[in-house]
């Protein structure tokens, strides 16, 4: 609790310090790069990125307080305020062995989702550059890992006798691929002057190679199909082409690619396929013990082998909220999904 109080005085002052002039841009940027750059440094007995969060959530508060137009409740702000319910009735159901301190993290982007549903178009405008020059600081923080070893790569660690996985400033590859992944898709999708888009697409589409992330590379591939055959979007064709002539090139994504359906003991290990469906049906035991509710927000790691996760986030929902959790979440993913096929029609 000492340590909770004590990120909160700090992001106080912080957002203080910060500017209160634009609250809105300097909050925004602060909510984004937080989690997503500053993770892997500490101060002291603190995180650099729970201190620049909190802050940058205050200064969101200050925004939406300061300002007078009547904010919107949509589908996202009720998907956000499904996951915090779970956080919290997990967390109440199994005290000590929760973390609710993750309702800060889901609190900030709940809280900037309802700023942005009053923003103009110059705001909304600054948001999505501000994250895509965020998203590109972390390419490029993944570009340049191997030549200078920082921050420490992450190990081949799925029987790949000589390839490593690269996560830069967003810490484990698949974070930094999902984060990526979005920015691609976004330059694909959003009109930006080609001088802007190209050199940008180049550095992110290298950067994701190297993560050597399958999912999010896959999900990226089938988004980029849709808005090709949806919108006969020409950029996105492009990247698909591109996307087949460099996979030649891409060796450790390709191995692991190949990994999936390889039987040798050598490639079962920590995030490898075969791994990750013994990893689930320990999940689905730990869950049996406790259906209800859940084992406890992100305390599945702490009950599974070796101390990792159940990776898989629709499984991990149900295993660490229970069932009540796990409807909840299904309720407003439907809703989510509804809403934007609606957007779609419309």
């Amino acid at each position: 609790m000492n340590t909770l109080v004590a990120v909160l005085v700090i992001s106080v002052l912080f957002a203080a310090g910060m500017g209160l002039a634009r609250p809105f841009e300097v909050g925004t940027i602060c909510v984004v790069a937080g989690p997503a750059l500053l993770s892997e440094f500490g101060a002291g007995s603190l995180t650099i990125d729970n201190i620049v969060t909190v802050g940058g959530t205050c200064l969101i508060l200050v925004s939406i307080l300061t300002s007078r137009r009547r904010w919107r409740q949509d589908a996202y702000f009720w998907y956000l305020v499904a996951l915090s319910l779970c956080v919290a009735l997990s967390s109440v159901a199994n005290p000590g062995e929760g973390k609710i301190e993750s309702l800060f993290r889901y609190g900030a982007i709940l809280l900037l989702s309802i700023r942005l549903s009053v923003a103009t178009s110059s705001e909304r405008l600054f948001a999505l550059r501000a994250t895509l020059a965020i998203v590109a600081l972390g390419a490029c923080s993944i570009v340049q890992q191997p030549f200078t070893r920082w921050p420490d790569p992450f190990g081949a660690r799925e029987g790949i006798a000589d390839g490593s996985r690269y996560g830069g400033l967003f810490g484990h590859p698949n974070f930094g691929a999902y984060c990526i992944a979005l920015g691609i898709l976004a330059m694909a999708h959003f009109h930006f002057a080609p001088k802007v888009r190209w050199p940008s697409i180049a550095l992110l589409g290298t950067a994701i190679l190297m993560t050597g992330s399958r999912t999010a590379l896959g999900v990226l591939a089938l988004c980029l199909l849709f808005i090709a055959w949806r919108g006969r979007n020409r950029v996105a064709i492009i990247l698909l082409g591109a996307a087949t002539l460099a996979a030649p090139f891409a060796t450790v994504t390709l191995q692991r690619f190949i990994n999936i359906f390889s039987s040798e003991k050598n490639y079962v290990g920590p995030n490898a396929g075969q791994w990750r469906i013994q990893q689930w049906g320990n999940a689905i035991e730990i869950w049996q013990e406790r259906p209800a509710f859940g084992v406890g927000w992100y305390n599945a790691p702490n009950l599974l082998p070796r101390d990792l996760g159940v990776h898989n986030s629709y499984l991990e929902i149900l295993v660490e909220s229970g069932i009540v959790g796990a409807i909840i979440f299904a309720a407003a993913l439907v809703g989510l999904l509804r809403n934007a096929g609606g957007s779609l029609q419309g």
